[in-house]
């Protein structure tokens, strides 16, 4: 794909290929990508910041339906997405668009056993350390150890430090999501540690975070905060808090997301 400088009109429009590409999905369109969309869009900026000739070669861990694999696809750069699970739709898009798929349990000991050291340029981890059960340093470590030289990482996860968490604990509300699912399922199986997406094992506090970052051999560049945004069909209540607390949301103890850049 080319190397032509990408304009806000060209970002928006390959933002509107992508989700051409989902068009059947009713609650992805509908649901997922109004909350997640700022995120996303931040973390495709941040690629085409570090990297504005689309050279690098990218892994998009925990990749789900693969809809940012294929939005960092059409900028131009080569992706590879990574999952424990098989999607077919994702499978016939990853085919269309020339992107890899690498089958990973991150709750395995070597998660990225097959792949070569300094084998990517970067890495999108976005909303997933939360759900690692087995050794969340350990799958720094293997990210850390595929990923090249002042390689870029790009994670997200929760930010559990906020008044909203604090308010439901007082509450008596669980803050924590996928606490019931937690106390039914089992953990380890005949075949080993199972991988379970419903579940956040663990949310860690800014400091926590940065801290494994440090001991995987990353340098934490930037850490901000946000909220999630609104679909159209939330709690009216919930959509006019959102929208009139924008600036709030990108302060610690309000915003529900980390947004982390690191290097290697």
């Amino acid at each position: 794909m080319g190397t032509t400088a990408i304009t806000p009109s060209k970002f928006d429009e390959t933002e509107r290929q992508m989700l051409a590409q989902f068009a059947a999905n009713e609650w992805f369109l509908e649901n997922h990508w109004p909350e997640n969309r700022e995120r996303v869009r931040r973390i495709m900026n941040e690629l085409l910041r570090r990297f504005p000739q689309r050279s690098a070669r990218v892994l998009d861990v925990g990749c789900f339906n693969g809809y940012m694999s294929l939005f960092a696809r059409l900028l131009g750069f080569e992706v590879t997405g990574s999952d424990a699970f098989a999607f077919v739709d994702r499978q016939m898009i990853f085919r269309d668009f020339g992107i890899e798929f690498l089958e990973t349990n991150l709750n395995a000991t070597r998660p990225f056993l097959q792949v070569g050291d300094a084998t990517y340029e970067a890495v999108i981890f976005a909303e997933i350390f939360e759900h690692i059960l087995n050794h969340p340093l350990g799958v720094l470590r293997e990210i850390a150890r595929i990923l090249k030289p002042d390689g870029l990482l790009l994670m997200t996860t929760p930010n559990p430090s906020t008044v909203t968490n604090a308010v439901r604990i007082l509450l008596d509300r669980h803050s924590l999501w996928g606490t019931d699912s937690f106390g039914e399922m089992q953990k380890f199986g005949d075949n080993g540690t199972i991988c379970q997406a419903d579940i956040h094992y663990r949310e860690y506090r800014t400091r926590e975070v940065n801290d494994l970052l440090r001991k995987a051999g990353f340098k934490v560049c930037q850490v901000s905060y946000m909220g999630m945004g609104s679909p159209e069909n939330e709690n009216v209540l919930k959509r006019v808090v959102k929208r009139s607390c924008a600036r709030l949301l990108r302060r610690r103890l309000f915003g529900n997301t980390q947004f982390i850049v690191a290097t290697r």
